[in-house]
């Protein structure tokens, strides 16, 4: 099983990605900040029959 990991994935070009990758059969990896769209975007992608991961962090922050 292939496994796509994706930071910002809550919007624009991040999200888009998560959800071509998702209708490809990766199972995705959802990193970002917004809480509220990591889990919108988590549920779109599972509606391909996929997993999904979704992880609230800032990748900028090492502190996070």
């Amino acid at each position: 099983m292939s496994v796509m990991v994706i930071t910002g994935g809550t919007a624009g070009a991040g999200k888009a990605t998560a959800l071509r990758f998702a209708r490809a059969g990766y199972h995705v990896a959802l990193i970002a900040r917004d809480e509220t769209g990591l889990q919108e975007t988590r549920q779109a992608c599972e509606r391909f029959g996929i997993k999904t991961l979704a992880i609230s962090a800032d990748v900028v922050d090492a502190g996070a």
